[in-house]
């Protein structure tokens, strides 16, 4: 653990005020001679109680580790990987008893996206089931998580300059780690999908099955939406814990992956209400409008993801001063 906290202490030199009271605290006697304006940090307090001190820091970080570039790398990656991933589900679904998988998924796509974004979908899907053609599961699947693995292995890079360590593993050891994450990820987002769609039907089953009346149905609503929250949520925190190549605590993943998934919903609420009352993007981009408005919901959700990374980074970086303060 030791070797792994020495690793992230810092391999560029940071300017927010968390880094530069670790430095003074470090520093030889003759360089403590020099004041430093925003070094002056109270170790000793609870965490909470350095809330403007993590922002600043964090608010460095955003252009010190280029936040704003690596979610547009995101964004291209994750374009890129919709479409096969529409291919893949509609031959999946032709083998699976899901009869009403895609109508459910384009209802929810349709209340939670930007109009032009939905329709860029909608259109995209109907052309692809309009024209089947033989070989759309093998060629879907292997696009589909190549392309997301390509995403996958740049938010890996993005969290290890996050946590200042090192990409010590062999390439093809990061290639599969991407490769493992985007399965593992999937699988949580799909079961949460499963319940968002399916789990009130489920539900009416069981209360119809057994004789349960309103308060089971009311008890099973709300199981539901906090399975969801928690399936994405343990998603999040699955991505923080092993992506960075570090040792660390499960519960130290959590408060990025909360703020992750709050940062996604308030970005995509957001911006759909600024789609849909000021922003005319077909009118500047013409018939690209879709595509760009698509492109800048995918950049906003990368930015959630990689603040949430940074968070950690700094509430770890945080609690290692407060221990070695308390000894």
């Amino acid at each position: 653990m030791e070797s792994s906290e020495a690793e992230s202490l810092g391999k560029q030199r940071r300017t927010g005020p968390l880094s530069q009271s670790l430095r003074l605290a470090t520093a030889p006697a003759a360089d403590l001679l020099t004041p430093a304006p925003l070094a002056k940090l109270p170790l000793v307090a609870p965490v909470l109680q350095h809330w403007r001190t993590i922002a600043r820091e964090v608010y460095c970080r955003i252009f010190e580790d280029e936040i704003f570039g690596r979610a547009a790398q995101l964004a291209y990656y994750w374009l890129f990987s919709i479409f096969p991933l529409l291919i893949f589900l509609t031959a999946l679904l032709a083998y699976l008893p899901m009869p009403r998988f895609f109508e459910n998924l384009f209802d929810y796509l349709h209340s939670m996206l930007p109009p032009p974004a939905f329709a860029l979908l909608n259109t995209t899907f109907q052309q692809i089931t309009s024209q089947p053609r033989g070989g759309l599961l093998s060629f879907g699947i292997l696009v589909s998580i190549w392309a997301s693995a390509n995403g996958m292995e740049a938010i890996i890079t993005a969290l290890n300059t996050a946590y200042d360590v090192e990409t010590r593993r062999a390439w093809w050891r990061e290639r599969l780690l991407a490769l493992q994450l985007t399965l593992g990820l999937a699988l949580f987002v799909i079961t949460a999908l499963g319940l968002l769609f399916f789990g009130e039907h489920i539900g009416e089953r069981l209360a119809q099955f057994y004789g349960y009346g309103g308060t089971f149905r009311t008890f099973w609503n709300l199981a539901r939406w906090a399975g969801i929250i928690g399936f994405i949520s343990l998603a999040l925190a699955l991505l923080y814990y092993i992506a960075p190549n570090l040792k660390q605590r499960w519960r130290e993943a959590l408060p990025g992956a909360l703020f992750a998934l709050g940062g996604w919903l308030l970005v995509t609420f957001g911006f759909k209400f600024y789609v849909m009352r000021f922003g005319n993007y077909n009118a500047t981009y013409g018939a690209l409008g879709g595509v760009m408005v698509l492109m800048l919901w995918l950049y906003l959700t990368g930015v959630a993801i990689l603040l949430g990374g940074e968070i950690n980074s700094v509430l770890s970086q945080l609690k290692r001063q407060l221990a070695a303060t308390s000894e």
